[in-house]
């Protein structure tokens, strides 16, 4: 697990946009890819360097022929995504059409490019991702990833230039939660999965990211039973970590219609081994402010 968050915190994060106006955004999240639409140009691989890649979008992009500028552009970009994305990167994709601008959906890298003839157009050029959340409410991410995603250029591919982008987008991503309060139960005669929950038969209740963002706007990234702030403890690298808990379990309400989670009211910020305490009982969950009151005296 040591060796994964390194490679994590060593890794970049990337917004790449899924056409002009999201026009690609159903088929990369069906096919787990983040795609490139250049069909004017065949694999990229074929070009063993920017300077030829630039003569190429020359020869065979209409318009484009003589502009210096733009083709620059162009081939810096077509050739981040050939060459600068590599796997275990974090990839941002913008939901943006009209329903849905304020959403991204954020995913991981999992092997190099790849380019597929046999593909529909505007998809050929490729890069394996996998979706780890599809619908992320973009106010719930950090101000300065906000603003990075929010840029008006039309940029395919460009890459989030704040400190530990990548870790924090996987932990809104994946909100670090555990047990029942994950929203996670195992299926009669299954275990339950140790950590991982991808390829795992259980039973998932869905959870609210734009809830769990408001709870911690609200209380603040520090435990409510410990006061432990991660950031003043462990630096850059704690900074935006916190488990959420939910003061009533999912799953007691996962069966009343309707319902919904208030961030105010239902959700704390904790600490996992708080979170971990919180849940120690069997027959009962613990209060917040009953588990404080067995802390002893600083």
């Amino acid at each position: 697990m040591a060796a994964e968050g390194g490679r994590l915190r060593r890794a970049k994060a990337w917004v790449v946009r899924a056409g002009e106006n999201g026009e690609y955004v159903k088929h990369n999240l069906r096919h787990g890819v983040a795609t490139f639409a250049w069909d004017q140009l065949p694999d990229l691989g074929t070009y063993a360097n920017i300077d030829e890649l630039k003569d190429g979008i020359d020869v065979l992009t209409p318009g484009l022929e003589g502009n210096r500028h733009k083709i620059g552009s162009h081939a810096g970009q077509l050739w981040r995504f050939r060459t600068k994305i590599k796997p275990r990167d974090i990839v941002v994709m913008p939901l943006n059409d009209r329903s849905s601008n304020e959403y991204v959906a954020i995913g991981t890298v999992r092997g190099p490019y790849q380019f597929d003839d046999a593909q529909e157009p505007g998809t050929l050029h490729r890069i394996p991702v996998e979706w780890l959340d599809t619908r992320v409410h973009i106010p719930a991410l950090d101000a300065d990833i906000r603003e990075w995603i929010r840029k008006k250029s039309r940029v395919t591919v460009r890459q989030i230039g704040v400190s530990g982008a990548a870790v924090r987008l996987v932990a809104t991503a994946v909100p670090a939660l555990s047990g029942d309060e994950a929203g996670v139960q195992a299926l009669e005669g299954h275990a339950m999965p140790e950590g991982a929950i991808t390829h795992a038969e259980v039973l998932r209740y869905e959870r609210s990211s734009s809830a769990r963002a408001a709870c911690l706007q609200h209380f603040g990234y520090r435990c409510q039973v410990c006061n432990l702030d991660f950031e003043e403890r462990y630096g850059e690298i704690g900074r935006g970590f916190m488990h959420v808990h939910h003061i009533v379990p999912l799953h007691e309400v996962a069966g009343i219609p309707n319902y919904r989670v208030n961030p105010i009211k239902d959700l704390r910020p904790v600490c996992p081994n708080c979170h971990a305490m919180l849940h120690r009982h069997k027959d009962r969950t613990l209060t917040v402010e009953e588990l404080r009151e067995l802390l002893p005296p600083e």
